[in-house]
């Protein structure tokens, strides 16, 4: 394996992390949101950014090939397992 497709997995792998980890504090915020009902007119919102930024990432990925789509898939889904990790400890 080359040290550019390592550079581009890594990269990859690292940006899912991110987007995975402001997805789920922005859907864990939204919940909260919910249950309070008064902050109804923020929630679409709220939904339209998570949408539209996980759109935004992960075509930006594709554009490098699917290692990277993948790689960035893999790092959302860690980060969803450590938002559940946490939110589970947490209560």
């Amino acid at each position: 394996m080359s040290s550019q497709i390592l550079v581009q997995i890594v990269g990859s792998l690292f940006c899912g992390m991110l987007l995975g980890a402001g997805y789920f504090a922005l859907l864990y915020r939204s919940v909260r949101m919910f249950e309070v009902a008064a902050a109804l007119p923020i929630l679409l919102p709220l939904f339209l950014l998570r949408i539209g930024l996980a759109v935004c990432v992960f075509w930006g990925l594709v554009q490098f090939g699917a290692v990277s789509l993948i790689a960035g898939l893999i790092g959302f889904l860690c980060a969803r397992a450590g938002t559940r990790y946490l939110i589970s400890r947490h209560r």
